[in-house]
């Protein structure tokens, strides 16, 4: 037998116009059945159970980046409450922020931190920053400031579960989409067996690079007199 799509909009406003507003199984099964001679319906492409496994896994694993996302917005909110400066002087390195803060979550704790230690941290998760030392003098003095200003106003203990909270929500979504990752690896590479590029240079003849090489690019633009024009994919090679 064979199946196909129906929309739940059409088949809604099939029944109401064939039954009204009454509703029932009997109606819907008999308007469903009706269906392929009022609208266009495409065959139904079952998935295979490699391809179902495939659509799972990256579906989970979309949902945890985006559960991932969630805890780095309440950490990046949670900080720029209780410590902005602090989190301006990690200059939008998610990385150092998060290793730094894992480390020393207390306020109490990051000014009175080795400056050899805290250095070390910041210098293995930048790349490229010559002023490091600086970068480290600026977390402490503006981690000093804060612990000053919420003393006697703010636990500083109970604000340092807050922010580990979040930092543990961070690798275990990291952990987690890992694995997500691996499985959706694990049903993809089986499935692609050439690329996009090797199918297109086989449907147009060409077997090397060389020859891929000489084809002009969809957006060349090429002189013509005083004016210039885009080149379109099916226009005559000049």
């Amino acid at each position: 037998m064979g199946l196909s799509l129906v929309g739940a909009r059409h088949a809604a406003r099939l029944r109401g116009a064939i039954t009204g507003k009454d509703k029932s199984e009997v109606i819907d099964a008999d308007v469903l059945a009706m269906a392929a001679d009022v609208f266009a319906l495409t065959p139904l492409r079952v998935p295979s159970p490699e391809q179902l496994a495939l659509r799972r896994a990256v579906t989970r694993r979309g949902k945890l980046v985006v559960d991932g996302n969630r805890a780095k917005r309440r950490l990046i909110s949670l900080a720029r409450w209780a410590f902005p400066d602090v989190w301006t002087a990690f200059a939008g390195s998610m990385p150092t922020a998060t290793a730094v803060l894992t480390r020393w979550p207390n306020l109490n704790s990051l000014p009175t931190a080795r400056r050899q230690g805290l250095t070390a941290v910041v210098a293995g998760h930048t790349r490229g920053v010559p002023d490091v030392p600086a970068r480290v003098e600026a977390i402490r003095a503006a981690a000093a400031a804060w612990a000053a200003f919420w003393a006697g106003h703010l636990d500083l203990d109970a604000l340092a579960w807050e922010v580990t909270e979040p930092l543990a929500d961070l690798r275990a979504s990291g952990e987690r989409i890992a694995r997500a990752t691996e499985q959706v690896i694990r049903y993809w590479a089986p499935a692609v067996r050439r690329r996009p590029a090797a199918r297109l240079a086989a449907r147009d003849g060409l077997d090397d690079r060389t020859d891929r090489a000489r084809l002009p690019r969809r957006r060349d633009r090429v002189q013509h007199g005083e004016g210039r024009r885009v080149l379109r994919r099916d226009d005559p090679v000049e």
